[in-house]
């Protein structure tokens, strides 16, 4: 990470004017990542290295950012958008904040934003006009997700002593401890990163603050990983105990709950069925007889069979749509009436254009399935609980 870079170099610079010599270590911290939401497939490789090395050029000397690569930066940030909202707002007010604490590099930033704001305000615009509800984004929420929890406790249980950490090393100020201010006010943008989620809810469901905490989280950890670093550097005044010995303890508390983790998913403690047998082998006929272009209709869910066919839905996972501020709740009912043979179950589906129909076990749990109604349709396969039908068959009936 460049960000590393940035505290290293420039510690380096400092210790040479003084006559010192200056060495660095590097140590990789993990966090644990929770709920469902982590399991998803995300482009967050592009955002997360934008938000940490496009300000990392201010390590240079003033005059010498390089106006290409900020042309090429604000070519990528305007995209983000349409890859991840949030990102883009961290991404989007980190720079301004570096804007006025670097002042002197203001026509190169000048550059990103105008870029930036000139790709991506249009697909801002699309997708705040695009049915979601936009104010359920913004809440009033002290405290992030800590229930009925103390918030400082909440957050010791959480990150153990990495906040401790982080709070001595940008206020002790003395001997081997001595933060470059130029790495500090670099880091000060990110703060805001941990203090506006745990006062305002930027996303409908609270956990989703994660995406901006987790940029804190980034920036933070190599300020507490040079800590650690300095701390083995340091030599004891005692014979029989030397503190240094207390950085690799203090490392192993903050590695602990990512290798619990790790070795949860390793040693396959806890299993979940996403789909059963019978859901892959229809998912296997829909993937060969069915155009790649088919709708097809079946109860909302994460794991319905369909998902692994590259087919379209009528409506996916509704704890998705509402997270994401989308009102699915007339489609929502549709679905149920075109299952229970409603009058208007065939007009439905010729509106939303659907093509095939499966019925299984979560439609049979979800709905009151009428099946008079689906005799009528022509059933094109069934595997084991699983039955697909024509939407076109029979509607005229």
């Amino acid at each position: 990470s460049q960000w590393w870079l940035v505290v290293s170099q420039r510690n380096g610079l400092d210790a040479a004017e003084s006559g010192k010599q200056a060495a660095t270590s590097k140590q990789n911290g993990a966090a644990s990542s929770r709920r469902r939401e982590s399991r998803k497939a995300k482009a967050s490789g592009l955002p997360a290295g934008l938000a940490v090395s496009l300000p990392a050029e201010l390590s240079s000397e003033p005059g010498n950012i390089d106006l290409r690569r900020m042309l090429a930066a604000g070519i990528f940030a305007g995209l983000l958008p349409l890859i991840h909202a949030h990102t883009f707002m961290v991404v989007m007010g980190v720079a301004a904040c570096l804007t006025i604490l670097f002042w002197y590099a203001w026509r190169n930033w000048l550059v990103f934003f105008i870029v930036a704001l000139a790709i991506g305000l249009p697909a801002v615009l699309w997708l705040a006009h695009s049915g979601v509800n936009t104010r359920s984004y913004l809440g009033w929420q002290p405290g992030w997700d800590h229930a009925n929890h103390n918030v400082a406790w909440f957050w010791f249980v959480n990150t153990g002593i990495f906040i401790p950490l982080l709070i001595f090393v940008l206020v002790w100020q003395r001997g081997a401890f001595i933060l470059p201010r130029y790495v500090v006010r670099y880091y000060l943008p990110f703060l805001l990163c941990f203090i506006i989620p745990n006062l305002v809810r930027v996303a409908p469901w609270i956990w989703d603050n994660i995406k901006v905490l987790f940029y804190w989280w980034l920036a933070s950890t190599p300020l507490v990983a040079w800590l650690l670093a300095r701390w083995w550097q340091q030599k004891s005044a005692f014979r029989w105990f030397s503190f240094r010995w207390i950085a690799p303890v203090v490392l192993l508390s903050l590695l602990l709950a990512g290798t619990l983790d790790v070795a949860r998913v390793i040693t396959a403690e806890s299993e979940y069925q996403e789909f059963d047998s019978g859901g892959v082998a229809v998912a296997a006929i829909i993937s060969k007889q069915l155009p790649s272009g088919s709708v097809i209709l079946h109860a909302p869910g994460y794991n319905s069979p369909v998902f692994l066919t590259g087919r379209r839905s009528v409506l996916g996972y509704p704890g998705w749509m509402w997270s994401r501020g989308l009102d699915y709740s007339q489609r929502a009912a549709d679905i149920q009436a075109i299952y229970s043979g409603h009058p208007d179950a065939n007009a439905l589906m010729r509106a939303y254009g659907v093509n095939y129909v499966l019925i299984g076990p979560a439609e049979l749990a979800s709905y009151t399935v009428n099946e008079t109604f689906w005799t009528k349709h022509e059933e094109l396969a069934q595997s084991g609980a699983y039955r697909l039908y024509s939407s076109t068959t029979g509607q005229g009936e």
